[in-house]
């Protein structure tokens, strides 16, 4: 009988500890993608935290079984990137078992998944989905792509969608969002990152209050700078309208001033009681001036005053509808898709030509090295 029972309780011991270990991964069940399979065909460079993401090869103990270059690996079938913690000082502990707790069933089209981590010894990972064409910020300097008004609500339609889902969460904000955790997959879907799990990454950025991460104060809500606290769902409505600014400028916010007032003065400014409040300048199109009014809305002084996510949501729907109707959005999507075709093949065409250009050098210098 005794016999019995303990073999019960160690079996229920043993689906616990699964359970709360969910997420842990290890290097060997993962495949690397060599980075020159993907150099020209996939978006480069890590997301948004080369502030908390942050390659260092010392610091991960890389060898060739690490993390590939690119870190894009395949696991369970599927591209996932290998995002290395800059700060290793990072342990497993009951409230993170809890966080990972509480994002493990999130599953939405538009936020991107944690798939898992790797935190025992020196290399520190943050395994997730992988989104081919990096961020919205990347997106948005990039004057390949063409924003025009579809393009622009599809975007802020998804970014909205993955915020109104996290608000009816137990998470019930993101607290952290800019365009550079905006991830493009590659359907020009967006995917937002870095959600939950605070004892992460909340730990790292007390660690590392370098430029790189007190830049992503632009996007905090001003009551949020000025007395701290625990986000809310009014500060990511501020910072959606940050990001609103970026795609109707296509351009960093505060560009103007960035050349006159340090990063610390621009934040100060923002702090700071002004009449009318310091915010981003923007100029647009008639056909966006719903949007711009939207965007004024969302970053209001008083947080109480600006909208809802459910109303922005209403008012995004209306756009999107309007532009429907137009058959502009279909138009567009095929569009696009002829474009990023037609780039490939442009890519494609330049790796032949370069791949050309350096077998003729090798040539010639082989040539020169060998007897007369």
């Amino acid at each position: 009988m005794s016999i019995g029972i303990t073999v019960v309780l160690r079996i229920r011991y043993n689906t616990l500890k699964r359970d709360l270990y969910w997420w842990k991964i290890n290097l060997d069940e993962m495949q690397p993608i060599k980075n020159n399979l993907t150099k020209s065909t996939f978006s480069s460079g890590f997301y948004h935290m080369s502030k908390l993401f942050a390659y260092n090869q010392s610091a991960t103990n890389a060898t060739e079984s690490s993390v590939a270059s690119n870190g894009i690996y395949l696991y369970k079938g599927n591209m996932v990137r290998l995002n290395p913690l800059c700060d290793t000082n990072i342990h497993v502990t009951q409230s993170l078992l809890t966080e990972f707790d509480q994002i493990r069933d999130i599953n939405h089209s538009n936020l991107q998944r944690v798939l898992g981590a790797m935190l025992e010894g020196d290399r520190k990972m943050i395994v997730t989905e992988y989104c081919h064409k990096g961020t919205l910020q990347e997106i948005l300097m990039d004057t390949k792509y063409t924003l025009d008004s579809v393009f622009i609500f599809s975007i802020l339609s998804d970014i909205v969608k993955a915020l109104t889902f996290l608000n009816k969460h137990p998470l019930r904000v993101h607290g952290r969002l800019t365009s550079d955790v905006c991830m493009i997959d590659s359907r020009f879907s967006v995917k937002i990152a870095c959600y939950g799990l605070p004892t992460i990454y909340d730990h790292i950025k007390l660690q590392n209050k370098n430029q790189s991460l007190e830049k992503d104060l632009l996007w905090v809500a001003p009551e949020l700078l000025r007395h701290g606290g625990n986000p809310t769902p009014q500060g990511d409505v501020y910072s959606l309208a940050i990001i609103m600014s970026e795609m109707l400028t296509r351009d960093e916010p505060y560009s103007n001033d960035k050349e006159s007032l340090t990063l610390k003065e621009l934040v100060e400014k923002i702090k700071s009681y002004q009449d009318p409040p310091y915010r981003p300048t923007v100029s647009t199109t008639p056909e966006l001036m719903t949007m711009e009014s939207l965007m004024r809305k969302c970053w209001d002084e008083d947080p109480e005053k600006r909208p809802s996510l459910h109303s922005i949501h209403s008012i995004i729907n209306k756009l999107m509808v309007n532009v429907n109707k137009s058959g502009g959005l279909v138009d567009n999507l095929l569009q696009r898709l002829e474009k990023y075709s037609s780039n490939l093949e442009k890519i494609v065409d330049e790796k032949v030509d370069e791949l050309r250009q350096e077998k003729q050098k090798s040539e010639e210098l082989l040539k020169q090295m060998l007897p007369a």
